[in-house]
């Protein structure tokens, strides 16, 4: 330590002790720390652990796609039940249809007529209307929802002369009264002739009378006609105090 005077005394900082010698007069080498290495930046949870990140996302999908078709299915079917409800009360619909049009084409009783139908094939004689309803005798014949039958003609009493005699029922089907009499029936004979109901010929005649809504009355019409030749004899049913009533005629060979 150097001084001067009047100057107090410094102290000399320590100096590194150098190393003693080794062996051979050689010093030996001072060991240096190793710098430190510098870290990466640190990686999160997800890129430390890729096959766990991979499965979860995959088990995700699956759950969205599962709920994205559940929906979708459930949305599917409840659009199709109404419409296969509809399908099913179509369906049932046409079958009631189709059974009640096949109730309709039987409903007619055998030997009746429809009205306005055709007459059977080769009925006609002579003056018969395109709007006559027209059937065989024993037919029961609708005319504006009155129907009517006759049984054939045949010899009635002949007291007073040749006779010529049908019975015939008559029942209102209306919903309004309809009246019958005996001279709403005529009789056409092989010649063409129209002869009008007389007062002969039997015990029972048709009495006039008044029907109510499905009121009925039977009855014989007789007429001073002789059939003994045979022929075509047609028996028609034209009300006289009946309106917009089309003609119903019954054909009898003889």
């Amino acid at each position: 330590m150097t001084t001067t005077p009047g100057t107090p005394p410094q102290p000399t900082p320590p100096q590194p002790s150098a190393p003693y010698p080794g062996p051979g007069g050689q010093v030996p080498p001072v060991p240096v720390p190793d710098a430190p290495v510098p870290s990466g930046p640190k990686r999160s949870w997800f890129a430390r652990h890729k096959v766990l990140t991979g499965l979860g996302a995959l088990v995700l999908v699956s759950a969205l796609a599962s709920a994205l078709g559940g929906g979708e299915g459930s949305s599917a079917g409840a659009t199709t039940a109404p419409s296969a409800a509809a399908d099913a009360a179509e369906t049932d619909q046409a079958a009631a249809g189709s059974g009640d049009s096949a109730d309709t084409a039987q409903a007619p009783a055998e030997g009746s007529q429809p009205e306005d139908s055709q007459p059977p094939s080769g009925l006609t004689f002579p003056g018969m209307a395109d709007d006559d309803i027209v059937g065989r005798t024993g037919d029961t014949l609708t005319s504006k929802d009155v129907s009517i039958t006759t049984t054939p003609v045949t010899a009635g009493d002949a007291t007073l002369g040749p006779t010529a005699c049908t019975t015939v029922t008559v029942v209102n089907g209306s919903t309004d009264p309809v009246d019958v009499n005996a001279f709403d029936f005529t009789l056409l004979n092989p010649e063409g002739a129209i002869t009008d109901p007389g007062f002969s010929g039997t015990d029972t005649h048709l009495t006039s009378s008044t029907l109510v809504p499905q009121g009925s009355v039977s009855g014989d019409v007789c007429f001073d006609v002789d059939i003994s030749a045979g022929g075509q004899y047609v028996v028609i049913y034209d009300p006289v105090l009946t309106l917009f009533t089309d003609r119903a005629a019954w054909v009898n060979e003889l």
